[in-house]
């Protein structure tokens, strides 16, 4: 479980409104924004999706690249997602992940102890946003 609760991205921690992640998910591609609910957080079943992701990469069912072709948007939503709701300790493991670097678009590409460390932390924020989102 990630400890640190300070947030990567602007404004306090957990803010439903984040205009960080708008602006993030808009320089990297416009369309990410229909993933957003009043253009200002990500659906729940957006975070779902991401962390059903996370949690198949984990435990095998699925690979990176698997990942990439059936929803290539998880490579570019998710470090939006840590950007703007994650903690210092989850962006430091996102940088060490390989999994990310080419979008899970590799030859051999086995998840590396750095990608489980970074998908287990990943999981739990993302359990966490989803449950402070569902319980308003």
């Amino acid at each position: 479980m990630i400890e640190s609760s300070w947030p990567t991205g602007d404004g306090p921690g957990w803010d439903p409104v984040n205009d960080f992640l708008v602006n993030c998910l808009h320089r990297v591609d416009e369309r990410l924004l229909a993933y957003l609910v009043n253009q200002s957080e990500l659906t729940v079943s957006t975070v779902q999706r991401l962390r059903l992701c996370a949690r198949a990469m984990l435990d095998g069912s699925m690979t990176p690249s698997q990942v990439a072709d059936e929803w290539a948007d998880w490579f570019l939503l998710t470090p939006a997602f840590v950007a703007a709701y994650g903690t210092w300790e989850l962006a430091d493991l996102e940088a060490d992940a390989r999994l990310l670097r080419k979008g899970g678009v590799e030859d051999n590409a086995g998840l590396t102890e750095p990608d489980r460390a970074y998908l287990s932390a990943l999981e739990a924020v993302l359990d966490a946003y989803h449950e402070m989102r569902t319980t308003k």
